[in-house]
């Protein structure tokens, strides 16, 4: 038995640090050689991570159909309120908030959804309408909100 293990993943995974030294103390109480704890790891490993993309596949389809039900965005105009959120992200979303939203799939939960939607509401409401007086003084939507962030146009 090796006073400290050595684990090397399989190509294309990684091992979390943490979880590889509790499979590491319970191989040591095993009593185990370093080639019969890379064995039982090998075997274990690539289960373990399917069955977590499983469960992470079927939350993504949870979310999707949660979503497609919801009371407030959902049904018969989920597509139209769904271009309504991704407007917002687009609009304040970083690239890497939009990274992270694609890769894990919360893009799909209704509650991130939902934010985006009442966002994007809340950007096609608030903008800025120029109304007569400032037309008759010659400042349009563009010249007067820069006027007002205190930029020439």
């Amino acid at each position: 038995m090796p006073e400290q293990y050595e684990f090397k993943p399989p190509e294309g995974m990684e091992f979390d640090e943490a979880t590889i030294g509790v499979y590491a103390e319970a191989a040591r109480e095993a009593g185990l050689s370093q080639e019969a704890a890379d064995i039982v790891l090998n075997k274990i490993a690539p289960h373990l991570a399917q069955q977590q993309a499983a469960r992470l596949a079927e939350a993504r389809n949870d979310w999707a159909q949660q979503s497609r039900a919801d009371a407030e965005f959902g049904g018969e105009k989920l597509d139209e309120n769904l271009a309504v959120a991704k407007k917002a992200v687009e609009a304040l979303a970083s690239p890497e908030l939009k990274t992270l939203l694609e890769q894990s799939g919360l893009g799909n939960h209704p509650e991130i959804i939902r934010l985006f939607y009442r966002a994007g509401r809340s950007l096609s409401q608030d903008g800025f309408v120029g109304g007569k007086a400032a037309q008759a003084f010659g400042v349009g939507r563009r010249h007067f909100a820069l006027q007002c962030a205190g930029q020439r146009a």
